[in-house]
């Protein structure tokens, strides 16, 4: 009998990534609860505290695939968090949920030791949008990105650095 080229290997996490979404307006928590490890492509099983649950899988579009299109309000509802979340995965990091102009922000933070530009790289709505170190002065911050930087709300990185003078 003929071996398979590749398998899928399922890691589950001990405890899953959770944090808070809408989906058709309804408050939901959604859950990331495992990798499904394939060389070629990144996939997550999710879970929702309605007992729907899935597998994603990254885009190099940066969107996100799944299967059942019955569930495409879910994905719509966690992609931009999923791809913050694959972008933190492979650091010590950290999420957390801030009020920022009205509305909740959920910032992920991914702390790179190594990072001569900040030893914390924000991300928050699907995107990385800058490092941040505490100075004499208080929390700075810089993009290091090249085209189309990030404008950096001063405020916004008082926020944050506040909440990681907590965590820390």
């Amino acid at each position: 009998m003929e071996q398979p080229i590749s398998s899928y290997v399922c890691k589950r996490y001990k405890k899953p990534v959770a944090f808070n979404c809408v989906v058709n307006g309804k408050p939901l928590i959604a859950e990331v609860i495992a990798d499904i490890e394939n060389p070629l492509e990144f996939t997550v099983a999710m879970r929702f505290n309605d007992g729907v649950e899935f597998e994603a899988t990254a885009l190099e579009s940066g969107k996100w695939w799944i299967s059942d299109v019955r569930k495409l309000d879910y994905i719509k509802a966690v992609q931009d968090d999923l791809s913050n979340f694959l972008s933190v995965k492979h650091y010590q990091w950290d999420m957390f949920e801030i009020s920022y102009k009205h509305a909740p922000l959920l910032v992920w933070v991914a702390k790179i030791e190594t990072d001569e530009d900040g030893p914390f790289s924000i991300y928050y709505k699907g995107d990385y949008r800058f490092h941040t170190r505490k100075s004499k002065q208080g929390w700075e911050a810089k993009s290091v990105r090249v085209m189309n930087p990030e404008i950096i709300d001063e405020r916004l990185v008082s926020f944050i650095g506040a909440r990681l003078e907590k965590a820390v």
